[in-house]
């Protein structure tokens, strides 16, 4: 009988699916789409999801909830706290990663009057 020692099989990983194997995870890339409101950037980025690439997740920064103006005072106690907040929420979702990709794309609008050079 020859030797029927089993190899081990490569492990097929497909960014797409949380259930892949991939240790250790880790961050994505992140590129950030902005720009003033009706300029294209949902358009944009729902263009790219459509395209399924492997390893690219796509997302809107509104997407997690946009609260009320009262909601915002109530809550976060002003529309700065709440940017902040949503902020560190999807920087925990990238950290956490768990779609797995190795991009991530974030949709995100810019406030009238601000540069967004100014945020490197």
């Amino acid at each position: 009988m020859p030797n029927e020692r089993a190899r081990p099989r490569p492990v097929v990983q497909d960014p797409r699916h949380p259930t892949s194997a991939r240790s250790p995870r880790t961050a994505p890339a992140v590129l950030v789409v902005t720009g003033a409101s009706g300029a294209g950037k949902s358009t944009l980025v729902r263009g790219l999801a459509a395209l399924e690439l492997p390893g690219v997740g796509c997302h809107e920064f509104d997407s997690i909830g946009i609260p009320t103006e009262t909601e915002i005072a109530e809550r976060f106690g002003g529309g700065e706290a709440f940017q902040a907040w949503a902020l560190e929420e999807w920087l925990r979702r990238f950290v956490r990663n768990d779609d797995q990709v190795q991009v991530a794309v974030l949709a995100a609008q810019v406030r009238e009057g601000h540069d967004p050079a100014s945020l490197r």
